[in-house]
């Protein structure tokens, strides 16, 4: 499965609408705020990589979008200031020690109502298999870590597409879409 397919797979399964304040991160060189850009036309879009050379070359990709050097525990964005903040494959590279600071961070610059869209590899196997991944995150952690606390509610299931296939491992990863909406 393709970036492009979980950015729309998110924004189908989100339910998301032109017009809003939108946060990408972990942008790399920004090649998905295109695709951002082109679909909800945000009347605010940045994005955020902790890469500085990446976000260098990320404005050529799309010059209507601002972007960040941070992290995704220090975002330095205003408390409430978004709509809508896409994770797409970004959590595994965090620390499992650093996810209720990120969750934190999160919940604070999305305003009322406002909507987390997260991809995640599906398969541990792939997920651990060296890479620079941190820690598997599978529905059932994500739900723990969201919404079992009371800060976000599910706002659409979980969705596996099945993509790739490696010598070693055969069919090796799928992915998990989730959307979930801040809690007031």
């Amino acid at each position: 499965m393709s970036k492009i397919t979980r950015y729309t797979g998110l924004i189908v399964l989100g339910d998301l609408l032109r017009g809003k304040k939108v946060i990408d991160c972990g942008c790399g060189e920004g090649a998905w705020l295109r695709i951002l850009q082109q679909l909800l036309e945000p009347s605010l879009l940045l994005g955020i990589d902790f890469d500085f050379y990446k976000l260098k070359k990320a404005g050529g990709h799309c010059a209507d979008a601002c972007y960040a050097l941070s992290d995704l525990e220090n975002l330095g964005v205003r408390e409430g200031a978004f709509d809508y903040f896409f994770c797409v494959e970004t959590l595994e590279h965090i620390h499992q020690r650093d996810n209720s600071a990120v969750f934190d961070s999160i919940y604070n610059v999305l305003g009322q109502g406002g909507r987390l869209l997260v991809s995640t590899p599906g398969n541990r196997g792939y997920c651990m298999g060296g890479t620079a991944h941190c820690q598997f995150l599978s529905r059932k952690n994500l739900m723990s870590l969201l919404v079992d606390d009371g800060r976000f509610s599910l706002r659409a299931r979980a969705v596996y597409y099945k993509y790739g296939r490696t010598p070693t491992m055969g069919p090796y990863n799928f992915s998990n879409l989730m959307v979930f909406e801040k809690e007031v």
